[in-house]
């Protein structure tokens, strides 16, 4: 669902994002949806995260490594 208002009256964070995908949606029309697919993307990934989440969690499990192999590399 989309808000055009945002928490304190004004635009919610994402609906640029919804703007951009409608007016592609309205441009190529909805059986041809899927040039789309990008504008779809960056507004799904505003309101969820998911890439974000996914880099975050990477970028600590390659810190975690690291940390991990150069306690092993000091005691060794």
């Amino acid at each position: 669902m989309v808000f055009s208002h945002g928490v304190t009256g004004g635009k919610g964070r994402c609906y640029p994002f919804w703007q951009d995908f409608m007016y592609c949606m309205a441009r190529v029309g909805a059986l041809h949806g899927e040039k789309c697919s990008m504008q779809f993307e960056d507004y799904f990934e505003c309101l969820h995260h998911t890439k974000s989440n996914q880099r975050i969690a990477a970028i600590r499990a390659e810190k975690r490594r690291q940390m991990i192999a150069s306690k092993e590399a000091s005691q060794g």
